[in-house]
C-alpha cells in the first residue's frame, strides 16, 4: 500500500489534470525508493504472486480518484 501514492500522483495529473511540480514527483520518488528498499527486488525470492500488492496499490489509487471525481 505504501506505493499507492505513485499511483494517486500519476492518476491526478493523468485524470484530474492536476498540476504535479517536481517537487511533489520527487517526494513520490524518494518515498517509492523507500519502498523498493523494503522490498528488496532483484532477490532470487520474487515471484508473480509479488505483483499483487503492486496490483492492490493501483486498485487503491483509482479508488480514491474516483471518490474525487464523485465529489466534484
Amino acid at each position: 500500500m505504501f506505493a499507492a501514492p505513485v499511483f494517486i500522483t500519476a492518476l491526478s495529473a493523468v485524470v484530474l489534470k492536476e498540476t504535479v511540480g517536481w517537487r511533489r514527483w520527487s517526494a513520490v520518488l524518494a518515498g517509492f525508493i523507500g519502498v523498493l528498499v523494503v522490498m528488496r527486488p532483484g532477490s532470487a525470492a520474487f515471484q508473480t504472486a509479488s505483483l499483487f500488492p503492486v496490483a492492490t496499490a493501483f486498485l487503491y489509487a483509482v479508488m480514491m480518484i474516483r471518490a474525487s471525481l464523485s465529489g466534484r
